[in-house]
C-alpha cells in the first residue's frame, strides 16, 4: 500500500482488530456531541475475512446499534483479490452475501493488492473488471475499490476503474484514498471514479519501531492536508476505531496481534510506559511464540486522536455534504453499545 505498502493486507488486519468498547463508545459520543451540520450520512464497515454473515458474530446482533446511531450505509467486503505466479489473479476470500437490504444501503468493497496491477496484462485487467461486475448484486448503487496504487501502477489501475464502470451498469464507483495519494496527486493521479473515501488512519507502517502512533498521528496527517487545493473528487471520510499490538524483537518487527488489550498484556508483561510492554516470560499469543524480553507496542485511537481526526475532516472536506464511516463493527463492542442510550442522540442530522 502507498504509505504502508509492505503490509499487503494491512487493511484486512485493521478491520479484524479488536477495539475496546470505551473507544468506539467515545467516538459515537464525540460525533453526537459535536453535532456536525454538514455531513449527511453515517456508515460502518463490516469486514469479515470469511465473508460469513451468519457465524457466531451474527450481523443481526448489530441491528439495534445501527438503528440507534442512525446509520445509513454498510460497507462490506465482497472479496480480496491477489496475484501469484502459479494462479495469476485470484480471489483471496469468497464473496459476501448481505441479507439485510431492507435496512441499509449496502456498498460492496473489493480489496485488490497493488501486485495485481504490477503483474497483470491489459487483457487480464479487463477480465478482472468484468468478473467483479458479475459478482455485484443487481440493486447495488455504489461499489468501492480498495487498492493502494503507486505511480508505476497508476495507469493499469485507472484503466481497470474505467473498465469497471460499464454503460450497462448504473452503480457509482468509489475508491479508498490514502493521504499520500491525496497530497501527491500530480504524480499519483486522480482516479477516474465518482468519489473517494479519505482514510484517516494507518499513516505509517507499524513494522517500523517508533514512539509515535502508526495508526494516527495528527501532525503527520495535517502535513499531508495543509495548504493543498481541494481534491477534485467529492470526498467521504473513514475514521479509525480499532487497536492492534505490534510485537518487536530488538526493535525488529515480528508480528501484528489483533486481539490483545492492556489487561491481557499486563498478565505477562511489565509496563515500561503507556502503550509499551516488555514480556517477562515466554508465552504464546494468537499463534505467536513470544519470548521473555520482547517488546509489545499497543496502538489505538483514543478521544484525543478522534477529535484530531475530525479536525482533519474539516481541513479536507470539499463539499457541503459528505459521509463519515466508522472502522468497524466488532463483536467485542456489541453488547455495551447496543445498550447505551446515548446512541439515540448520535448523528442528529442524519436522513
Amino acid at each position: 500500500m502507498t504509505v504502508c505498502e509492505e503490509l499487503k493486507f494491512n487493511k484486512s488486519l485493521a478491520f479484524n482488530t479488536m477495539k475496546t468498547p470505551a473507544l468506539l463508545l467515545g467516538l459515537l459520543l464525540l460525533l453526537s456531541c459535536s453535532k456536525p451540520s454538514s455531513h449527511s450520512k453515517l456508515g460502518y464497515y463490516w469486514w469479515k475475512t470469511n465473508a460469513n454473515w451468519h457465524d457466531e458474530d451474527n450481523f443481526s446482533d448489530y441491528i439495534p446499534l445501527l438503528k440507534k446511531s442512525k446509520a445509513s450505509t454498510i460497507y462490506y467486503k465482497l472479496y480480496d483479490i491477489d496475484w501469484s505466479a502459479q494462479l495469476g489473479i485470484y480471489p483471496e476470500t469468497g464473496p459476501g452475501e448481505p441479507k439485510y437490504e431492507d435496512f441499509f444501503e449496502q456498498v460492496p468493497v473489493v480489496f485488490i493488492t497493488n501486485q495485481v496491477f504490477e503483474q497483470a496484462n491489459a487483457q487480464e485487467v479487463e477480465m478482472l473488471a468484468a468478473k467483479i461486475r458479475e459478482r455485484i448484486p443487481a440493486e447495488t448503487k455504489e461499489v468501492q475499490i480498495d487498492c493502494d496504487w503507486t505511480q508505476t501502477t497508476r495507469d493499469a489501475y485507472f484503466n481497470f476503474l474505467k473498465k469497471l464502470k460499464s454503460k450497462k451498469h448504473s452503480f457509482k464507483v468509489s475508491v479508498t484514498l490514502r493521504l499520500f495519494a491525496y497530497k501527491y496527486r500530480k504524480t499519483m493521479g486522480v482516479p477516474p471514479v465518482d468519489k473517494a473515501a479519505l482514510m484517516l488512519y494507518n499513516f505509517e507502517s507499524p513494522k517500523i519501531f517508533r514512539e509515535e502512533n502508526s495508526i494516527f498521528d495528527y501532525q503527520l496527517g495535517l502535513s499531508y492536508l495543509k495548504g493543498q487545493e481541494k481534491y477534485p473528487l467529492p470526498l467521504d471520510f473513514i475514521l479509525p476505531s480499532f487497536q492492534w499490538t505490534v510485537l518487536f524483537n530488538n526493535r525488529q518487527f515480528v508480528s501484528l496481534l489483533r486481539n490483545q488489550d492492556s489487561k491481557s498484556l499486563s498478565e505477562f508483561c511489565e509496563i515500561k510506559r503507556p502503550g509499551i510492554f516488555k514480556s517477562e516470560r515466554d508465552t504464546v499469543l494468537e499463534g505467536n511464540y513470544i519470548r521473555k524480553g520482547q517488546v509489545l507496542k499497543l496502538e489505538s485511537c483514543g478521544m484525543k486522536e478522534l477529535k484530531e481526526a475530525l479536525k482533519l475532516v474539516d481541513e479536507a472536506k470539499n463539499s457541503s455534504t459528505y459521509s463519515l464511516s466508522i472502522f468497524s463493527l466488532n463483536p467485542l463492542t456489541r453488547n455495551q453499545l447496543n445498550s447505551h442510550e446515548s446512541l439515540e442522540m448520535l448523528y442528529p442530522a442524519a436522513n
